[in-house]
């Protein structure tokens, strides 16, 4: 093999007009052709409509003594005495029963005298559905490997700034397609200018940092596995700003075959179906090549670099699985799923607060997950949105179909009936019972199928960021403490394996009834997942312009934009329990909302 210090590209030489190309080398190339490279890295982001699970639903009960002897605390804003706590998520796992004495105490219990229909009731124990083994929680069951564990993080305190109700609010990762919490486009609302921004999978599908130079078949694709449901929600989960407004991402499949045919129609036509009589040939070929490059050419590879040298090995090591497909950059082998006729006309369902088909549901999700995994290892799409129903089945307390609430709404209307309504207990029950479904056939699912796949530098997982939240916290329409579970490194940005707190215990509020504790802006959230994908500040941060006129505190940075992603706008909420007297407006701390979370990076 001959170096050419020209160019400083190493080629081996394959049997007729293929070739097989050595692993990516980056210590052997320019600066500018390293960053013409493709970034290996890949991400996906759940999102569920409505939300109201109670804590102890997701999160580790923080009062059991089991669970406080395993966090450490750490100073997050000293002036305002705001600490975070933080440890082992491994070392978060207990038992249902553990948990019962500690539920009276934990924080987020309900104002005075809020109970059953009328607000959030108490804590609830809701039932064990790990008869008796030790889990996360009961959303985090024990189903998960302990492995996997290590691999995910569990966020709690992450807050949208103002109301959200509705989706009314431009989170970041859901575009309200009216532009504001007034729900009118080209109107505002006090304090908040009509300002689109679009959906971080938009942002950075864009960048010249993400895809490099290569051409994927789709930039971002939408799965949204709740078939038909309201139109504020579908479509908006994934869309980008134009000129004329926000519109949703045209590659949006509405049923496995779609899908299938959107991202692999044209690898199809192209596989490789002959591998085996070629591998002997190819390996007499190119040994020898690869032996002067490792071994002698130049020196004993004295111009390879340590991670370059394990990389060759790795190749060679691995050949056999390698030629078997075809190589993306993301170093994994492409192999096109195999997807029945049946299953190709397969769609997703469960509508907004209707239920699915719980006994097909689960194939529906793994086909959607072998798409995406395939999508990764062939490179042909690297960024997925998928959106989850909020219920499993139907919910009907009062037994029969046609019975009535004491406020007149049918029963079979989830919204009025169970979310508005999930202090009751058989609400927040069947909820959670939903949730869990979702997490162990949706994330969870492809958590393992991502996993299992390797990978340059461990597996696709590793490559990754996973991370699945819900359009509401604890309480239908507030958007205190928003559900976060992530899995995956994004190629070591992340630090895996913790269980996070940022509230403030020290900050107390109530909105819509329900008590929180103050944490920290899902703005800054935003800004890490981007900057784990490769993006800059300058990529994402929002002109400071488009906010003018906004009531309270925009920060602006040198630049003339404002940190982190998303609206700035801080929304008044009171800390006494009347409900009605503002004590402090303005209390997030916002200049740092694009420096990355501590504890996790």
């Amino acid at each position: 093999m001959r170096y050419n210090r020209m160019t400083r590209r190493h080629f081996l030489h394959g049997a007729g007009k293929s070739m097989l190309a050595l692993p990516l080398l980056p210590s052997l190339m320019s600066t500018a052709e390293a960053q013409a490279l493709p970034n290996s890295k890949c991400m996906v982001m759940f999102w569920t409509g409505h939300g109201g699970l109670q804590a102890e639903n997701l999160y580790p009960v923080e009062t059991n003594p089991a669970i406080a002897s395993q966090l450490s605390s750490q100073s997050l804003y000293s002036g305002q005495g705001h600490n975070i706590s933080y440890g082992s998520l491994l070392n978060m796992k207990t038992t249902r029963g553990s948990n019962l004495s500690g539920l009276t105490s934990m924080l987020g219990n309900d104002i005075d005298g809020m109970v059953g229909a009328a607000g959030y009731s108490s804590n609830r124990a809701g039932a064990d559905f790990d008869n008796g083994q030790a889990r996360i929680s009961p959303i985090i069951g024990s189903f998960v490997s302990e492995s996997h564990i290590a691999k995910m993080n569990l966020i709690n305190g992450l807050d949208l700034m103002y109301d959200a109700n509705h989706t009314n609010a431009q989170s970041g990762n859901y575009c309200n397609y009216n532009g504001n919490s007034l729900g009118a486009a080209g109107q505002t609302t006090t304090g908040m200018p009509n300002v689109w921004v679009p959906t971080i999978d938009a942002v950075i599908a864009k960048s010249s940092q993400f895809y490099g130079g290569s051409s994927p078949i789709a930039r971002s694709t939408l799965f949204n596995c709740y078939y038909g449901g309201t139109g504020d929600i579908d479509g908006f989960i994934s869309c980008e700003r134009t000129a004329s407004g926000i519109v949703p991402n045209s590659n949006a499949p509405q049923t496995v075959g779609a899908a299938f045919n959107l991202l692999f129609s044209s690898l199809k036509s192209a596989s490789n179906t002959s591998v085996i009589d070629k591998k002997n040939f190819i390996l007499n070929n190119v040994y020898q090549d690869y032996s002067r490059l490792a071994r002698g050419a130049f020196g004993p590879g004295r111009r390879l670099g340590k991670e370059d040298r394990g990389r060759l090995e790795e190749f060679m090591t691995n050949l056999n699985s390698i030629l078997s497909g075809v190589i993306s950059g993301s170093g994994a082998t492409c192999s096109i799923p195999g997807i029945s006729a049946s299953d190709k006309s397969s769609l997703t369902d469960g509508a907004f607060g209707n239920p699915i088909d719980s006994s097909t549901y689960p194939n529906i999700l793994s086909l959607y997950n072998q798409i995406i995994a395939a999508s990764f290892a062939c490179g042909v799409c690297k960024i997925f949105i998928v959106g989850l129903p909020g219920l499993k089945d139907q919910f009907i307390p009062e037994g029969s179909v046609g019975a009535t609430f004491s406020d007149g709404k049918n029963n079979t209307d989830s919204h009025q009936g169970l979310f508005h309504n999930l202090g009751i207990a058989n609400r927040q029950q069947m909820l959670t019972e939903s949730m869990r479904y979702f997490f162990q056939y949706g994330f969870y699912d492809l958590v393992q199928k991502l996993d299992a796949t390797p990978a340059t530098g461990g597996t696709l997982l590793d490559q990754s960021l996973l991370f699945w939240t819900h359009e509401s916290g604890t309480k239908t329409h507030s958007g205190q403490s928003l559900p976060m579970i992530t899995a995956g490194s994004a190629g070591g940005f992340f630090k895996t394996g913790k269980y996070v707190d940022f509230r403030h215990p020290g900050r107390p509020g109530f909105e819509y009834g329900k008590q929180f504790y103050q944490g920290i802006p899902y703005n800054r959230f935003l800004a890490t997942a981007m900057q784990s994908m490769g993006l800059s500040a300058s990529e994402y941060e929002l002109s400071a312009n488009l906010f003018a006129g906004t009531t309270g505190r925009v920060p602006v940075t040198s630049s003339g934009t404002v940190p982190g992603y998303g609206h700035p706008y801080q929304q008044a909420y009171t800390v006494g329990k009347d409900g009605t007297t503002p004590v402090f407006i303005y209390d997030y701390t916002l200049n740092d909302m694009s420096v990355p979370l501590p504890i996790i990076t």
